[in-house]
């Protein structure tokens, strides 16, 4: 036997590759996020840190090299997007990323529900 035995097609028959047909195609760069105008944009760097205030903040490595929308919600808590989708929350007095509401947050607006 010679040659490459991904090469010999008994019978004639046509590589797999050339029978399946790509159902739809693809665009080479997805198209970039849009933010609204009351958001700051910011770039996640190499180790998923944001720039904070001087500082780095580490956001998440899932999402190294993208660029992310934090929108206010009080004078030290933005909500974090990716792209339309909120995915957690700034705290600028405790200088962190978390997936949820700050307590002291929760606390207020549950008061506020209350009274209200």
């Amino acid at each position: 036997m010679r040659g490459s035995p991904l090469k010999l097609r008994p019978l004639g028959q046509k590589p797999p590759a050339t029978a399946v047909k790509s159902y739809r195609p693809f665009s080479s760069r997805p198209k970039a996020l849009e933010y609204d105008s009351k958001m700051e944009v910011r770039a996640v760097g190499t180790r998923g840190c944001i720039k904070w205030k001087g500082a780095l903040l580490f956001a998440s490595e899932v999402l190294i090299g993208a660029h992310i929308g934090l929108l206010p919600i009080d004078q030290t808590v933005w909500s974090i997007y990716f792209g339309s989708v909120p995915i957690g929350y700034l705290d600028g007095l405790a200088q962190r990323v978390q997936n949820r509401l700050p307590e002291r947050l929760q606390a207020q607006r549950s008061a506020d529900q209350d009274a209200g």
